[in-house]
């Protein structure tokens, strides 16, 4: 079997760090909706550098698609009087929805 191994570096992770920060700036003055292209952003550099048996991993999920998640776990949330989030409901929902959208790249690398 192939190893498993993740190639990201700290450059590549301080690179994604300081993009963060205007980011969440820009986040804010939208109102949250620019926070879901960070998020599938760094999902697809994590997933790009992650090696699972010799497969690469790819995240296939799309920012729009997140952000209306987000605001139907948002309603969730306010109609359950907090319950969704406290309970971790939105917790196990966003990462079903980050692990369904990530595949294999394709076939094994050569060590």
């Amino acid at each position: 079997m192939a190893e498993s191994k993740f190639t990201g570096g700290v450059l590549g992770l301080w690179g994604m760090k300081l993009l963060a920060v205007p980011m969440a700036f820009l986040g804010f003055l939208t109102l949250g909706i620019l926070s879901a292209w960070y998020t599938c952003f760094f999902k697809r550099w994590l997933c790009g550098h992650t090696y699972i048996n010799g497969y690469q991993l790819r995240f296939d999920g799309g920012a729009i698609e997140l952000w209306v998640r987000k605001i139907v776990w948002l309603l969730l949330t306010f109609v359950t009087l907090g319950i969704y989030l406290f309970f971790g409901f939105y917790t196990i929902s966003r990462q079903r929805w980050f692990t369904s959208r990530t595949n294999f790249a394709g076939a094994p690398t050569v060590a």
